[in-house]
């Protein structure tokens, strides 16, 4: 037997919904018996795209200056611990980036793997100190406004 052959599944309703189903369906050739004028074939019925609708600017900024009033507003304390943290990150990340440059700088040219191990651990640690950087400035960004 060969796929063509199968007898295709058929969706069944379940039991207590059969006539809710028989309903709409009775409803569905109703309506399309309606639209199409006698002799014509059935056509297909597209959905229109939905469109978006577009909240000007000056809404946006109202609800904006709304949502910062209901925000509660950081203790002293808070902002204390949010500073010294961006002190440290940012103090942080430049040693260790100052350091990946160094190590870079100090990598004797060789033809062998240690040049390589060398580099490429000047490059992580040149990463990992400007994602630090990175961190302490969107920290200060967001809490600084």
């Amino acid at each position: 037997m060969t796929p063509d052959d199968r007898p295709q599944p058929r969706f069944e309703p379940p039991p207590w919904e059969t006539e809710a189903f028989e309903r709409f369906r009775r409803e569905q050739e109703k309506s399309q018996a309606a639209e199409e004028p006698a002799g014509t074939t059935p056509t297909v019925h597209r959905v229109p795209a939905v469109r978006e609708a577009a909240v000007p600017d000056a809404r946006v900024e109202a609800m904006l200056a709304e949502l910062r009033v209901e925000e509660a507003p950081a203790t002293r304390a808070g902002l204390t611990l949010i500073y010294s943290a961006v002190a440290f990150l940012g103090t942080m990340g430049f040693f260790i980036a100052l350091a990946g440059l160094v190590l870079f700088a100090r990598t004797q040219p060789t033809d062998g793997a240690a040049t390589m191990l060398a580099a490429l651990t000047s490059l992580v640690m040149l990463f990992t100190g400007a994602g630090c950087i990175a961190g302490a400035v969107m920290l200060y960004r967001k809490h600084h406004q």
